[in-house]
């Protein structure tokens, strides 16, 4: 390991006793081959001891920190429902306690809440509204230390149909307000469709319209504040639910808190994945590799499900009903420049589509195939899932398969951020781009604030190597639309949602976000927006890159990994 990805294994994922990766390695395959018949524990712990040591397939966080421990708690997000009931909303706060306190991050969809001062007839009162109890969920937040050290992570959402939701996007501009959610608006085709012809939308609660308003100024506002300060964001929710496997007997009620899955009421993310980096050898990708990393990341990921502690006795419930897991990708940016590809041009998106349209061909037919050994999901219904949005999608072979095996999981892929675990990989982070080849830290001392100039790993590798880096680019260097086109050709792929930052330079304009957002919002599940400078002054600032000025830094051990994730929860 390089010296970061040895302090983050060491403070945020390594056990008491061990010395090094393979240490945690060793645990967490051997706590996870709990999950095979006796037979055959022994062979699947090396299987993953072999993948997880190499790196080649990195799980989730919770499965680093807690596979092992007492009562390990292995899953990394989860959605809760909350209903218009002072007891449904007292419950809601007791299960966000409950599974904050595990490391598990949620999501909420306040959408049943009535509105501010509609009535409440068993008191003669005034509702307060959902943001009234977004607050409190906030206020809970702030208190709650995982294990001494975490903070909650949630996401809150709120249908666009919403009466209140006019006051909801207008709250989240105040910096100082919901610090510690992400918060999204729940949307569909037909919102963006009267948004693009200038229609009107009825906000509406129970059956009762409360409000008529035009569809672009919502949107413009919408628009405006995300250009300020990064959100909210925006929850394809009808589109999603339109696409989902699980249509036919749950609903999605929205995400967890970075965005990357829709869930239903206890519904919970098992996240992995798999390290694209290590897929290269002699300048060529290796594609059976991959192929044998993406079958033993689904046994691994359905074996977690079946050995996990979980919070709750609804989420256990939910979870062998459907037995949903989430394998994605790492390192997609770092795998392009060692094939020499550049992320922003029309080779890097076919890439993309390349590897993902791989990824969801063979983890479906993993899954299936682990339906034939294992028994498929109990809510599995042949006909209805073949039918599903999604499953429409995929090849003949793999329906024909799936008629014959049935299948292991409801969903198989995801599309996480992989924050803190791609350091430990030692790679770009998920499917964005690095940060920069070349970047400024500025860092508080002893001696007062101080600055830096640090390098990406694989450019250190390229220098010291004397290839040429002409490829090499970092976030802000990529056009918004690019970005846009890396995660439409990965959506198309995904069965869950694809985690991915559009960010944006700090002259973006408000017309130009507007324009470009509603060109992508139909086939997307959710759009994640950054402008650099929209939080104030960054820890980070790129670096014109200057090979000399690299070579130099190479030689003073001036190289980090940098972690792109911009809402801080990525690590969970």
């Amino acid at each position: 390991m390089d010296k970061f990805s040895d302090v983050i294994w060491s403070e945020r994922y390594s056990h008491h006793g061990e010395q090094n990766w393979a240490d945690s390695a060793k645990r967490i395959a051997s706590f996870v081959a709990n999950g095979e018949i006796e037979q055959n524990r022994e062979l699947y712990c090396q299987k993953f001891f072999e993948i997880i040591e190499s790196k080649d397939f990195i799980p989730g966080g919770r499965i680093l920190a807690n596979a092992g421990r007492p009562r390990g708690q292995l899953l990394n997000c989860f959605v809760i429902p909350l209903e218009d009931s002072r007891e449904s909303i007292g419950q809601m706060l007791k299960e966000y306690l409950i599974i904050s306190g595990t490391g598990g991050g949620v999501g909420i969809s306040f959408s049943k809440l009535r509105p501010k001062g509609a009535s409440i007839v068993t008191n003669g009162g005034q509702s307060s509204g959902p943001i009234s109890f977004m607050d409190c969920i906030d206020t809970v937040a702030s208190t709650i230390k995982t294990g001494g050290q975490r903070r909650a992570a949630t996401m809150i959402s709120l249908s666009v149909y919403h009466p209140d939701i006019e006051d909801f996007i207008a709250h989240k501009i105040d910096l100082n307000k919901l610090t510690n959610a992400n918060v999204s608006i729940e949307a569909d085709q037909k919102f963006f469709d009267a948004v693009r012809h200038n229609k009107t939308i009825d906000l509406h609660w129970n059956g009762r319209v409360f409000k008529t308003i035009e569809a672009l100024k919502l949107w413009e506002k919408l628009v405006e504040n995300a250009n300020k300060s990064g959100e909210p964001g925006v929850l394809n929710i009808g589109y999603a639910r339109k696409m989902s496997n699980a249509y036919y007997f749950d609903d999605l009620l929205t995400t967890n808190p970075c965005g990357e899955q829709f869930l239903p009421a206890y519904g919970c993310c098992c996240l992995g994945s798999i390290n694209l980096s290590n897929m290269v050898k002699d300048n060529e990708f290796q594609w059976d590799k991959f192929e044998e990393v993406i079958n033993l990341s689904v046994r691994f990921l359905d074996d977690v499900l079946s050995v996990n502690t979980y919070p709750l006795e609804n989420i256990q419930k939910q979870s062998m009903k459907e037995r949903r897991i989430g394998l994605g990708l790492t390192g997609l940016h770092h795998v392009m420049l060692r094939l020499g590809i550049k992320y922003s041009t029309k080779a890097g998106v076919e890439f993309t589509e390349m590897i993902y349209e791989f990824l969801r061909n063979k983890s479906y037919f993993a899954s299936s195939e682990l339906a034939k050994e294992k028994g498929s999901f109990p809510a599995f219904d042949l006909e209805k899932y073949l039918s599903s949005g999604f499953v429409k999608t995929l090849p003949t072979k793999i329906r024909n398969f799936i008629r014959k095996n049935g299948m292991r999981n409801v969903c198989v892929n995801t599309q996480a951020p992989v924050g803190t675990t791609s350091i430990i990989a030692e790679t770009s982070s998920g499917i964005e781009p690095i940060f920069s080849p070349m970047y400024k830290r500025r860092f508080n001392s002893n001696d007062g604030q101080k600055e830096e100039i640090l390098i990406d790993p694989l450019l250190n590798e390229f220098i010291l190597a004397e290839k040429s880096v002409k490829h090499f680019e970092g976030a802000y260097d990529i056009a918004p639309e690019k970005h846009f086109n890396i995660q439409e050709a990965a959506q198309r792929y995904i069965d869950s949602a694809v985690s991915k930052t559009i960010n944006l330079p700090e002259d973006y304009t408000f017309e130009q976000l507007s324009k470009i957002w509603l060109k992508y919002c139909d086939e997307l599940k959710g759009a994640t927006l950054y402008r650099t400078g929209s939080r104030g002054k960054e820890p980070l600032s790129p670096v014109e890159l200057d090979p000399k000025l690299a070579k130099e830094l190479t030689q003073a051990d001036k190289v980090e990994t940098t972690d792109t994730c911009k809402n801080g929860v990525c690590d969970l």
